[in-house]
């Protein structure tokens, strides 16, 4: 045995670099993560939920699912953004037969879906408000301009 005459081992920049945004807030993944085993596999679980909500419409006469219920947008594009965001009708996902789910929300949680959740295309991540159930008069158009987008 050759104790300390061992090879000196190469430390690349990749293994000391943490992945981090330094121009944002670090992460503060909760007290349940821990590093030394696996306890929610959450990309499993989006995954799961996004293959099972595909295989339904395919197996449906529909070409797409358009979702205003808060659990049902949860579901197919595991997006949240607070109790206080049900029954307005302000967010909704749309899910197509042949792409990934897209999500309209208010502009600032667009924002932090394209910023913090890898498993969505930030392009599918919009801007949009239809009204907040009445708060926003019809001849504003907001709902007459959310068809239209959805339509093309």
């Amino acid at each position: 045995m050759n104790i300390g005459k061992t090879e000196p081992t190469v430390v690349k920049v990749k293994d000391i670099n943490p992945g981090f945004n330094w121009d944002r807030a670090i992460p503060a993944p909760g007290h349940s993560v821990v590093d030394f085993e696996e306890r929610v596999n959450f990309r499993r679980l989006h995954d799961y939920r996004l293959g099972r909500s595909k295989q339904a419409l395919a197996e449906s006469d529909l070409g797409a699912i358009l979702c205003l219920d808060a659990n049902n947008i949860r579901y197919i594009s595991s997006t949240v953004i607070g109790e206080w965001s049900r029954d307005k009708m302000s967010r909704y996902a749309l899910l197509t037969g042949t792409g990934e789910p897209h999500v309209w929300d208010f502009g600032s949680a667009a924002t932090r879906h394209r910023l913090h959740m890898p498993w969505l295309d930030p392009g599918c991540c919009h801007a949009g408000m239809l009204g907040l159930r009445g708060a926003v008069p019809p001849d504003a158009g907001l709902m007459r301009q959310a068809a239209e987008e959805n339509r093309s």
